[in-house]
């Protein structure tokens, strides 16, 4: 399986199969950094290929954008929508375009998008330069060598609606190079597809039973997958969530919060993948967590409890937040890590040094 996820040949489609939706986002969070990088793409119930094309790039579009300031990090000192503005950036990304290897019209396009706020407007750009652009602007940004693109299959799809789902996924695989992956609701109408087993490794073995899929896995089996769209990972450096984002917002005007840092790779030990965490502060060993509504279900509950032991172990101190705190207390929540940081610091070195050991 290590190998598959290492050496998953780009530019097919297969279905992966053997562990529900739940387990299967914790497998992609400890891949190998030589295994691709896996955005996730729920598609819309449609009728046509074109349909889910023009869904898929508009998605794949909105991903690049997000991550506007790490692939051309130059235009954030560039503001407003002046056509001054717009042509800065536009010059910024042609030279940006050498070193993604994109197409420069192509990469100024995205640019003057991301600086109007412009997403969803007809392009001058063929959809095939489209795709093989962002696909490699997304892998570049996310620090991956290719792309991924699992695709969820609705459990209410119609011949022809199963049918376009695959025949854009074919597309999309053939002309812009990322490996399609397709999960959630077994294929119907078509039977062309490989398959590969995923097979649960670490304590996800101990969760997993042949035959008892998780309370949510058996929720979205059950019922139509309604939330279209398409999620990816978090970006070294930058905060990725909206909630990681307020809080992100006020850190950065307080003197308190200096040196931290937003989707850290922190490395335990050689013989694993690193642990991604939301918040870091170096100089205090204090990790922060804000947890969506998924962390408190298993098998994500069960791994976070398993990873704060590994991170203590090691001497790091874990805060958790909810989004709800944040939403609805973010004064409260940064106070309480002010309060925290500030006690570190007044730890001798020597003193946290015994602590930490």
């Amino acid at each position: 399986m290590a190998e598959f996820w290492t050496q998953a040949p780009p530019g097919r489609v297969v279905r992966l199969v053997g562990v529900d939706a739940p387990t299967l986002d914790l497998v992609f969070e400890s891949l190998p950094s030589a295994a691709p990088a896996v955005v996730t793409y729920r598609p819309s119930a449609v009728a046509s290929p074109g349909a889910v094309l023009r869904e898929a790039l508009r998605e794949l579009e909105s991903v690049a954008i997000g991550l506007f300031s790490i692939w051309l990090p130059q235009a954030q000192y560039i503001e407003g929508q002046s056509s001054a503005s717009v042509a800065a950036v536009r010059a910024l990304a042609y030279r940006a375009a050498e070193h993604h290897e994109s197409y420069g019209p192509f990469l100024a396009e995205l640019a003057e998008r991301a600086q109007r706020a412009a997403l969803g407007k007809s392009s001058r750009i063929p959809a095939e330069v489209r795709v093989a652009g962002l696909v490699k602007v997304i892998a570049k940004s996310l620090e991956r060598p290719h792309l991924a693109v699992l695709t969820y299959v609705r459990n209410d799809l119609t011949v022809r609606s199963e049918r376009s789902i695959l025949y854009a996924c074919e597309w999309l695989a053939h002309h812009g190079g990322p490996a399609i992956w397709l999960a959630g609701a077994p294929l119907k109408y078509v039977d062309q597809v490989g398959v590969v087993e995923v097979e649960a490794t670490g304590f996800l073995v101990d969760i997993v039973r042949e035959g008892e899929p998780s309370d949510a896995a058996a929720e979205e089996d059950s019922s139509p997958i309604s939330r279209s769209g398409l999620t990816y990972p978090a970006a070294r450096g930058v905060p990725h969530t909206d909630h990681e984002k307020a809080v992100a917002a006020v850190l950065v005007t307080q003197e308190w919060a200096r040196d931290h840092r937003w989707n850290h790779r922190l490395h335990l030990d050689v013989l694993n993948p690193p642990y991604v965490v939301d918040l870091f502060f170096e100089a205090e060993r204090c990790i922060v967590e804000i947890d969506g509504d998924d962390h408190r279900r298993m098998p994500k509950f069960e791994r976070d409890r398993r990873r704060d032991i590994d991170l203590q172990t090691a001497g790091y101190a874990v805060l958790r937040f909810t989004n709800d705190q944040v939403s609805t207390n973010l004064e409260g929540v940064l106070v309480l890590i002010q309060r925290f940081l500030e006690s570190r610091r007044h730890i001798e070195p020597r003193e946290q040094d015994r602590a930490i050991t």
